[in-house]
């Protein structure tokens, strides 16, 4: 299953409502895969910035993303009541 993770300064409120089901879609495209099989992790509000930006500079639009493609056999587990 892959997984996309993505770290950025914005807020929750800054990103559309559908966000993650559109990122999942063009992953999946790009990796070959169906986007049910996408997992995709957002975490808003991170600390980061472009090192050579001080300041106000810094708070400009910034984010680190990861494409992790994961296999795990697990025995049958119930997450779920």
């Amino acid at each position: 299953m892959p997984i996309f993770e993505l770290d950025t300064n914005l807020p929750a409120s800054a990103a559309k409502r559908d966000v993650k089901a559109e990122l999942a879609k063009k992953i999946a495209e790009i990796l070959g895969v169906q986007a049910e099989n996408m997992c995709v992790a957002i975490r808003f509000g991170q600390d980061v910035s472009f090192a050579q930006h001080e300041g106000e500079a810094a708070k400009k639009p910034c984010g680190t993303a990861r494409v992790t493609r994961r296999v795990c056999f697990l025995p049958s587990v119930q997450l779920r009541n």
